[in-house]
């Protein structure tokens, strides 16, 4: 299964973004609220919010947030990312846009 994740657009869907989302399974939004297992069972953590992208393993979880997709703020890339999900578990990646 793919997803695609998209955080920070501030309401604005650059073009370049649908592109990259086209042909996902689900598409996740600016997700802001995580129930979190107390026992550690899941396998990836996905959060947006800061326009900075993260695509880190830490102890057997993925921390990941897609970065910004809006227009430029300071000098962070525009972002979005993607997740790869399937028996063998999940992978993330990335995907600068162009400018």
């Amino acid at each position: 299964m793919q997803i695609g994740v998209i955080a920070d657009t501030h309401s604005k869907m650059r073009p370049e973004a649908l592109a990259v989302l086209k042909g996902s399974d689900v598409i996740l939004h600016d997700v802001k609220i995580l129930d979190i297992d107390p026992q550690g069972r899941y396998r990836a953590v996905i959060a947006g919010h800061s326009h900075k992208s993260r695509n880190e393993w830490i102890c057997d979880v993925l921390y990941f947030n897609p970065g910004g997709a809006v227009p430029r703020r300071f000098t962070l890339p525009i972002t979005e990312g993607r997740l790869e999900v399937n028996e063998g578990g999940v992978a993330g990646e990335i995907i600068e846009l162009p400018v």
